[in-house]
């Protein structure tokens, strides 16, 4: 079994925190986001009714399409108003995880909503119990 002094070593993710860099942005270049974020939302409730539903192809054809365009709209806006480095993390080699996820942990990067195959807790902050017992090949 590992030790938890030498997991716990390791260093944790840095984090993208949305709501921060949310508020850094222009009330414009945050009216543009957010309408790219309505019409994602759209998007997710055409490709529900899709896996439900039988509907005609042209519901299928433009749900493929405009998930393809939104996410192409919403990288190339961000890429514009976000510094460089905004997903990246301070080191520069790693990327940033999304602080919507909550906790994750530091060595195999489960989360509150997605635990370890096997089950697992909170060993400490940003290191779940399967990781501390062993239940993971580490690096």
């Amino acid at each position: 079994m590992p030790e938890i002094s030498a997991l716990l070593d390791r260093p944790a993710p840095e984090r993208f925190d949305g709501a921060e860099a949310w508020s850094k942005l222009p009330a414009d270049v945050q009216a543009e986001i957010g309408a790219i974020a309505l019409e994602m939302a759209a998007v997710a409730s055409l490709h529900d009714r899709l896996c439900q539903d039988d509907l005609p192809e042209i519901f299928h054809r433009t749900s493929d399409a405009a998930t393809v365009e939104l996410w192409r709209d919403l990288q190339a806006v961000t890429s514009d108003a976000l510094p460089e480095d905004a997903f990246v993390a301070s080191h520069g080699r790693m990327p940033r995880i999304p602080s919507l996820l909550g906790d994750v942990c530091r060595v195999c990067g489960c989360s509150q909503n997605d635990a370890c195959d096997f089950g697992c807790g909170w060993a400490a902050e940003d290191l779940c119990t399967a990781c501390v017992e062993g239940g993971h090949d580490h690096d």
